[in-house]
């Protein structure tokens, strides 16, 4: 008989130290906006953050979000689950944690993004090209064990499948059940730099741009938005030391049509 197990989380160490901050600042300076949320739920499912609120409520954890983004942003998707407020029917609220209007210094011309901006939140302007069919990304997977039918669940971080190592009966094989997994939508963007700031011949620099879940189809080719993202590596396909790099989008906004 198949016995599942819980979901295998991927952050490990203990509880992350800024769940009781985020959990402040939602009680302090956004409850009105998340009893809003909850009511739309889950048709509008973001919850859309000044980077201002934060910075006056609590610079420390500015700072953390901006130098560490992936943790912080766990802790304040952990942090919400903890915020008491009527959710009517709702058999569970898990919002998207958008945060937006980062300080100038942490907003880059493409051309000048480099490694120093990898795993960081920034934020970046540029026209749109070209975007892809929205496509379904798995998030959660649920992956059987062939021998025994054990299952497993695995939050799904970077560019490949994540599987479990080995099963409690020491068999190593597996087969996902797409049906008890989770997926999310997938949206690949790309986007140049404003024609106004290039000078003479100078070539406009293009970013590849992930967007998901409820951003995708918001923006369309010659549209200039605003991203707010996290800048990441792209695994190169040879054995070579130089890899490509993508922005993994958390907030973005139309600003103008240019063409």
């Amino acid at each position: 008989m198949s016995e599942e197990t819980a979901t295998v989380e991927v952050e490990g160490g203990g509880e992350n130290p800024f769940i009781s901050k985020w959990e402040s600042f939602y009680k302090h300076a956004c409850l009105k906006q998340i009893e809003k949320l909850v009511g739309e739920y889950p048709e509008k499912r973001s919850l859309l953050i000044d980077f201002v609120s934060i910075e006056h409520f609590d610079p420390e954890l500015a700072d953390e979000l901006l130098a560490n983004p992936d943790y912080v942003l766990e802790a304040a998707k952990m942090a919400i689950t903890n915020i008491d407020v009527p959710a009517l029917e709702l058999e569970q609220f898990l919002p998207n944690i958008r945060v937006y209007n980062l300080p100038k210094d942490r907003q880059s011309l493409l051309r000048n993004i480099e490694a120093e901006h990898l795993n960081k939140l920034i934020a970046v302007e540029g026209i749109v090209l070209s975007m892809t069919e929205v496509r379904p990304k798995l998030k959660i997977a649920t992956w059987e064990c062939r021998r025994c039918g054990n299952t497993y669940k695995l939050i799904q971080t970077g560019q490949a499948a994540r599987q479990p190592a080995v099963c409690e009966c020491k068999h190593r094989d597996f087969n996902l059940v797409a049906e008890k997994s989770e997926f999310i939508n997938h949206q690949k963007i790309q986007v140049q730099e404003p024609l106004e700031l290039l000078k003479g011949s100078e070539q406009a620099t293009i970013l590849d741009v992930i967007i998901l879940d409820d951003m995708v189809n918001k923006v369309a080719p010659g549209i200039k938005t605003c991203i707010t993202g996290v800048l990441r590596l792209i695994q190169p396909k040879e054995k070579s030391i130089v890899y490509g790099k993508q922005l993994e989008a958390v907030h973005l906004d139309e600003t103008a049509k240019e063409f």
